[in-house]
């Protein structure tokens, strides 16, 4: 079995690509940055498929914020730790998932 941090980054890159699909072109930076940065230091490169879907939403989120904020974003990004990026990215994950479970009474 993979170490814990090598199963990360897949889980890092869905949630990049979950931030582009809400038009949140800043988070989807952050996250797909966090993700690359986790992916140089282990040493896993994502598949072509992968990286044509990213650069896809990262050309958008470009576009979106201007170049100032893009590369901000991906300092920011660039900058986590792990433990950092990981909490990001469940952040919101977490709080969208609660707003949107309604419960009914049995």
């Amino acid at each position: 079995m993979p170490p814990v941090y090598e199963r990360k980054d897949p889980a890092l890159d869905a949630l990049g690509q979950v931030a582009a699909a809400r038009k949140q072109p800043g988070r989807a930076v952050r996250l797909f940055a966090a993700s690359e940065s986790l992916r140089e230091t282990i040493g896993a490169a994502r598949s072509p498929g992968e990286t044509e879907e990213i650069e896809r939403d990262l050309l958008t989120a470009r576009q979106a914020l201007g170049e100032a904020a893009f590369s901000e974003a991906q300092q920011a990004g660039r900058a986590m730790s792990l433990e950092q990026a990981l909490a990001y990215a469940l952040e919101e994950a977490g709080a969208s998932s609660q707003g949107s479970v309604t419960s009914t009474p049995r």
